[in-house]
């Protein structure tokens, strides 16, 4: 079996990371521990959460542009910025992700991470389940980390063994 998640020590590295699953308590859990790692060793005040659990594909666009104007705002204190992205809803097959609006943002964003300059700045992502075709999350698979969280199943032959530790 699998292990759960990716290892810790590989996000350090990338200064992009997407932690995503259906596992929430550990992709909140994850996510939180990053943020705090990345604020500590950057220090200073110019770091940001911006909400992405959006209801429509109006309110995706908004984040999405939110998300651009945080990441091209440089640090005003300290030596970098952290960026959180959370909660994203719209990476998988919902309804406010299958709108071509919001499909050609991130296609955008995608290219614009691609040729972003991450030296003082950060990007973490967190997000629910995830859609692995779409260019955006290949984009950052190949840009920088994904740790996935898969909750278990009831199917899963050994998903209380699981629990349990």
């Amino acid at each position: 079996m699998p292990p759960r998640s990716a290892p810790k020590a590989a996000s350090a590295a990338k200064p992009l990371t997407l932690v995503c699953g259906e596992d929430d308590f550990s992709v909140i859990q994850r996510s939180r521990q990053l943020y705090s790692e990345w604020t500590e060793q950057l220090g200073g005040m110019d770091h940001e959460i911006i909400d992405a659990n959006v209801a429509n594909s109006s309110e995706a666009l908004s984040a999405l542009g939110k998300l651009r104007e945080s990441l091209q705002t440089l640090p005003l204190f300290g030596s970098g910025k952290a960026v959180w992205f959370k909660g994203c809803n719209f990476l998988g097959d919902e309804r406010a992700a299958s709108t071509a609006a919001v499909t050609e943002s991130l296609a955008a964003l995608a290219q614009e991470l691609k040729d972003f300059s991450f030296d003082n700045v950060r990007l973490l992502i967190s997000a629910g389940k995830v859609d692995k075709r779409k260019a955006f999350y290949k984009a950052i698979d190949k840009l920088g980390t994904v740790e996935s969280f898969s909750g278990w199943s009831v199917e899963d032959k050994d998903w209380s063994d699981q629990a349990e530790q």
